[in-house]
């Protein structure tokens, strides 16, 4: 469906962030505060800007890759 928004789980996203249509957050994805989020957020990063992008990865868990 056009104009869809999906956030996978394990995901914060701070105050003031804007979403646009057609974006894709993946999981363990951290958006900073008044970034705008737009098209495919991979997992496991850490977003930030106007527009969103990769600022650096954020740690996995005990036992798991990124």
């Amino acid at each position: 469906m056009p104009g869809t928004i999906s956030i996978a789980d394990d995901v914060w996203i701070a105050a003031g962030v804007r979403i646009l249509r057609d974006t894709q957050i993946g999981s363990r994805v951290m958006v900073a505060a008044n970034a705008v989020a737009r098209g495919p957020l991979e997992q496991g990063w850490l977003y930030g800007g106007t527009p969103a992008r990769q600022l650096k990865p954020v740690c996995a868990m005990e036992g798991e890759t990124n």
